[in-house]
């Protein structure tokens, strides 16, 4: 009696684990930041100053007259489990292959700077007026909109470069 030998095939079935690990591969590399990035935080206001800097005084405070107006920790802070509901409706979609992680990401970024945009709008309401020696309206982080209009999202990569980046409006 001979022995015979018979060729297996093996084929893979794949559904939709191998696309999965990549898209979540990828999400890894990336980080999503808040802010007032690039160009838009480079604009100046009349007096010659950047809004990313007036961004960070009033955030923070300066300990020189200004207090601390915290708008971006708060909105990020208060507005926290829609965030979280959001990123979690955001990776559903990306296990389904509905979106990229660029556009996960990019469409989270947007509902941020919303909420961002909101919190410094609302100012009057919750912020500690502005100073009369100031000379400006008492109607602190929001005088103009060009602080509220500059708030961005970025997409950075692994060495931290800017990937994608945008506003609510043009995001």
């Amino acid at each position: 009696m001979a022995d015979t030998v018979t060729a297996a095939k093996v084929q893979l079935v794949d559904h939709g684990w191998i696309g999965i690990k990549k898209q979540f591969k990828e999400l890894k590399t990336h980080r999503l930041t808040i802010g007032f990035q690039g160009k838009s935080g480079a604009q100046l206001y009349p007096e010659g100053i950047n809004v990313a800097s007036v961004a960070t005084y009033q955030e923070f405070g300066t300990g020189h007259g200004v207090p601390a107006r915290p708008f971006l920790r708060a909105a990020m802070f208060e507005h926290r489990d829609k965030i979280a509901r959001l990123y979690a409706i955001g990776l559903a979609r990306l296990v389904a292959g509905k979106i990229t992680v660029m556009k996960l990401l990019a469409g989270l970024g947007a509902a941020i700077v919303k909420l961002v945009e909101r919190k410094i709008e609302s100012s009057r309401a919750w912020a500690k007026p502005n100073s009369p020696a100031t000379n400006r309206p008492d109607f602190p982080l929001h005088d103009t909109d060009l602080m509220s209009k500059s708030v961005t999202w970025a997409i950075r990569g692994k060495s931290g470069d800017i990937i994608s980046t945008g506003g609510s409006s043009n995001g």
